[in-house]
């Protein structure tokens, strides 16, 4: 299970590597993300206060690219997303299973 931690890894794709490369045949990993919102007015708000959140939030990344992080590390995914209600700028969240 990866819960709120591929935003703030230094290197989520080499971190998604290892987990497939450990994980068991048939075997899921289950996650809950944020990252980049899909429409653009959010992802402006996302990408300038990342560098500022970065510092106050121990290297978390809002403008993570959550889907494609685990699509190029070769999982399928069955997930879905949305904005968390009432921080709509600050997160967009990305929950599913990946295969």
């Amino acid at each position: 299970m990866v819960t709120y931690t591929l935003c703030s890894v230094g290197d989520p794709a080499r971190a998604l590597a290892e987990i497939r490369r450990v994980l068991r045949p048939g075997g899921e990993l289950i996650f809950v993300e944020h990252g980049i919102a899909p429409d653009a007015r959010t992802q402006r708000w996302q990408r300038g206060l990342t560098p500022v959140w970065r510092r106050l939030g121990g290297g978390c990344r809002l403008d993570r690219d959550v889907r494609g992080l685990l699509s190029g590390a070769g999982f399928a995914t069955d997930m879905s997303a949305a904005y968390t209600e009432g921080v709509r700028w600050l997160s967009f969240t990305y929950e599913g299973i990946a295969r």
